[in-house]
């Protein structure tokens, strides 16, 4: 588990310095040779002038975590981005950390018809190849009386994976 370096918020602006905010990383082996590496994130929220610039710190710290721990390895990384997708500032820091980590939106991939505040990203490694199957919001992440469990529901992402050989 990562805390992020940068935040924005004190007594204001959501709080986001308060909370336990960051992402956690765990390698998976699906068979021989065949790694992925799963990134778990939660950034920023807020539309204050600062949190727009933590979570473009905070994607530059992911970015970096991803080259030096997930070099030439299948990568998903999902969670709550908090993207402000009105602000010009976010759709360009989640488009450079997409392009300089490889990595793809699975949205655009399957045509899920929006962008939310979760997301799901992933890339393919020499050895893994991944395909987004579907893309959904799963309507059972609620309580017993139907009430949803978050303040926005998850995106759940299926895949399918090939081994290729070298």
């Amino acid at each position: 588990r990562f805390d992020w370096d940068a935040c924005y918020g004190h007594f204001t602006c959501l709080n986001d310095c308060f909370g336990t905010k960051g992402f956690t990383v765990a390698r998976h082996a699906l068979g021989p040779g065949l790694k992925l590496d799963v990134y778990n994130v939660h950034l920023d929220a807020g539309d204050c002038d600062g949190d727009c610039a933590a979570r473009g710190k905070q994607l530059r710290q992911l970015r970096q975590t991803i080259a030096a721990r997930s070099a030439g390895v299948a990568v998903i990384v999902a969670g709550d981005f908090n993207l402000n997708f009105a602000s010009d500032d976010d759709r360009s820091n989640v488009a450079i950390f997409q392009e300089s980590a490889g990595l793809q939106d699975t949205c655009d991939t399957t045509d899920c018809g929006r962008q939310l505040l979760d997301r799901v990203l992933y890339r393919a490694s020499p050895e893994l190849a991944l395909f987004p199957s579907s893309w959904e919001l799963p309507a059972e992440f609620v309580d017993a009386e139907g009430n949803p469990l978050s303040d926005h529901l998850p995106v759940l992402t299926r895949f399918m994976w090939v081994g290729r050989a070298r």
